[in-house]
């Protein structure tokens, strides 16, 4: 059906958020062992242990699989709901900073330092990274102050801006002859502003992209869901650890 419909690769763009927010740190009492959720002692790899984003990049990318989407498709990365870095002297992980941008060249450590500054606007390009396993890498590569989150009303608005950003690079996809751009954002799920979203989802109806909000935490998901139910024709909601308890966790996810 994808191939019927001209949505494969390279008509087919993807890009993947990754939300920050504070509500991270208690949406992981159930999935998590109440760790918060970008917590993470692997060691830069997927581990026996993943957190749940590390675990929905593996799973996300089994699913493009599933669906006949390879590997090595380009994946748009970016970050939202952060907060401004530390001062640098005060900075211990300076090379884990570093480290992120090599992940994507000089545009990508663009994109990690003024995402965290919290410049919606001016973002610059997102980090392109090769597949999920490349996902996987710009990650585990973020520097930690990356994950102390935006808190209160920032972090509610955090997924409109993420939606208007991914419709911003949709536009920019489209003029360089996308058919479609697949917008995928990790996110614990709660304390969204539903109006302010449905809004940005309402102004880019026309956008060419369909954007799947994936539920990483212990929901519920209610927000998500009539989120969807408002904007069915470009938001999904999926309830990442629901659709991978199935017997086929990847084609289930795929389905989803």
């Amino acid at each position: 059906a994808l191939s019927e419909s001209g949505l494969e690769p390279p008509a087919l763009r993807i890009a993947l958020g990754f939300d920050c927010t504070a509500h991270n740190r208690r949406a992981g009492q159930l999935v998590f062992s109440g760790r918060p959720l970008h917590a993470s002692n692997n060691g830069g790899v997927l581990g026996p242990d993943p957190n749940p984003y590390q675990l929905a990049i593996f799973m996300l990318g089994k699913a493009l699989e599933a669906v006949g989407i390879g590997v090595e498709t380009p994946v748009r990365c970016f970050c939202y709901n952060t907060v401004p870095p530390p001062p640098r002297e005060s900075r211990p992980n300076a090379r884990a900073e570093h480290a992120s941008d090599e992940v994507g060249g000089a545009a990508g450590g663009r994109a990690v330092r003024n995402a965290a500054r919290g410049e919606r606007a001016d973002w610059a390009e997102p980090v392109v990274a090769v597949g999920m396993e490349g996902a996987l890498s710009y990650y585990n590569a973020l520097p930690p102050h990356i994950f102390r989150g935006a808190r209160g009303p920032g972090a509610a608005g955090g997924l409109a801006q993420a939606i208007e950003y991914g419709a911003a690079i949709a536009h920019s996809d489209a003029a360089d002859g996308a058919t479609r751009t697949l917008l995928l954002l990790l996110t614990p799920g709660q304390g969204i502003d539903t109006q302010a979203a449905r809004a940005t989802l309402h102004a880019a109806q026309e956008v060419p992209m369909s954007a799947v909000v994936v539920g990483v935490g212990d929901g519920p998901f209610h927000e998500l869901g009539r989120l969807a139910t408002a904007a069915p024709h470009n938001l999904n909601a999926v309830d990442f650890h629901g659709a991978t308890s199935a017997k086929f966790p990847d084609r289930a996810l795929a389905l989803e």
